[in-house]
C-alpha cells in the first residue's frame, strides 16, 4: 500500500475511534 493510504486509513481509524468516545462520554453525560 501506498504511504498516502496508510496515512489515511489512520486518520479514519482515529476519527471513528473519536466519534464513539465522544458519543459514551455524551450518552454518560461527561460533556454538559
Amino acid at each position: 500500500m501506498r504511504p498516502s493510504a496508510e496515512r489515511s486509513i489512520m486518520i479514519a481509524v482515529v476519527c471513528f475511534i473519536l466519534t464513539i468516545i465522544i458519543s459514551f462520554a455524551l450518552s454518560e453525560g461527561w460533556i454538559k
